[in-house]
């Protein structure tokens, strides 16, 4: 049994050392030939997914807004500082996605996610989908150990930069934030998760101020 313990708490430690590590190195591929920086661009995303609602709600009771729209506001304040350019968001459903075939860098192509109704948007495009968050609590607090708890609160998504003129990708990934707390999740901990995401988002590509 006693194996059977460490088993999984060496599971668990690789999984969370994976997550933290994908926050600090996103994989994420810009086209070579996006250059120039564009003087505006457009977030459009789906539904978030929050596996906890509780978690939220506890860290933002006196907040009228729910999940999706908080993030939406939180995003687009940190793209604004990192790039100086306030990006348009718009919510999509899920359902109006495609997967379509399009051309990324020397004639190749990549099956994206691509909204039916794409001719509504102009220029720069960020589609993100789909965007979770979850908690994973630690074994070791969990079986009782006497060291504090490193729980982990991970916020994670894909995305794709398209030029909406040329279809052709500008960029896309995966973008990751992994958050440690010992006892409870707090609001800053879903404002540095958010905040994480936006830099991995424009990470290498010219729309970053340096």
């Amino acid at each position: 049994m006693d194996d059977m313990k460490n088993f999984n708490v060496l599971i668990l430690t690789l999984v969370l050392l994976l997550l933290a590590s994908c926050s600090r190195a996103p994989r994420t591929l810009v086209n070579p030939e996006w250059t120039s920086k564009a003087s505006s661009y457009t977030v459009v995303y789906t539904e978030p997914y929050i596996v906890n609602q509780s978690d939220f709600d506890d860290d933002f009771f006196d907040d009228k807004e729910g999940f999706a729209q908080w993030f939406a506001r939180e995003l687009s304040t940190n793209l604004t500082k990192l790039s100086g350019i306030q990006p348009q968001m718009q919510i999509i459903a899920e359902d109006s996605l495609a997967t379509v075939a399009m051309e990324y860098y020397s004639n190749e192509t990549i099956n994206v996610p691509f909204p039916r109704f794409a001719e509504n948007f102009q220029g720069i495009v960020f589609y993100i989908h789909p965007i979770r968050t979850n908690r994973y609590m630690d074994a070791c607090y969990r079986s009782r150990c006497n060291s504090l708890p490193n729980n982990a609160f991970i916020m994670s998504g894909q995305f794709t930069v398209l030029d909406i003129s040329t279809k052709k990708i500008l960029a896309y990934g995966d973008i990751s934030s992994a958050q440690t707390f010992h006892f409870a999740l707090t609001k800053s901990d879903w404002e540095n998760a958010v905040k994480e995401m936006a830099k991995n988002m424009l990470e290498n590509t010219p729309l970053l101020i340096e």
